[in-house]
């Protein structure tokens, strides 16, 4: 019994006294039909959508997905030279002075033929590149180095005959 004041008891004991109905004939004769022949089990469907829904995957993935041709030259220059045009840092208490200007070619993909409005052909080439410049002081110890991560895109002409 509920201590609740807006609880009534009188309420609280029917509520108490209710009991499921018992199952009408109708319901009886149908439940022993069904138990007695019980429908045939319905092939399980997740063995035929599984193989669908990978394939539409794996079909999505490949048109939506970027195309990254692997083009790559078999050596991948690094171009080096003297850094003696550049002007040197200075700080309060040392002077560097630029030894080594480097262009290194990281990647390099060529990216399929295109036609230009004049019937020219070319081909696409994006290359990916780091520069570094090395500074050193005179006392041969320190050394600064500046390494700035480019991309290049480059048109190359394709001799047609």
């Amino acid at each position: 019994m509920s201590h609740d004041p807006e609880m009534d008891p009188e309420m609280e004991r029917l509520l108490r006294a209710l009991r499921p109905a018992p199952p009408s004939r109708e319901i009886q004769r149908r439940w022993a039909r069904v138990l007695a022949h019980p429908p045939a089990r319905a092939m399980a469907r997740w063995p035929l959508v599984l193989p669908v829904v990978a394939t539409a995957l794996v079909a999505a993935l490949l048109i939506l997905w970027p195309e990254r041709p692997d083009k790559r030259p078999d050596a991948l220059p690094v171009l080096s030279r003297d850094a003696g045009a550049i002007t040197p840092l200075t700080a309060p208490d040392r002077t560097l002075h630029a030894t080594q200007i480097e262009n290194r070619v990281v990647d390099a993909y060529e990216e399929g033929p295109v036609q230009m409005v004049d019937d020219v052909a070319f081909r696409p080439v994006r290359v990916h590149l780091i520069d570094t410049l090395t500074w050193e002081g005179a006392d041969g110890v320190t050394r600064a180095s500046y390494l700035a991560p480019r991309e290049e895109h480059l048109l190359l002409p394709i001799p047609t005959y």
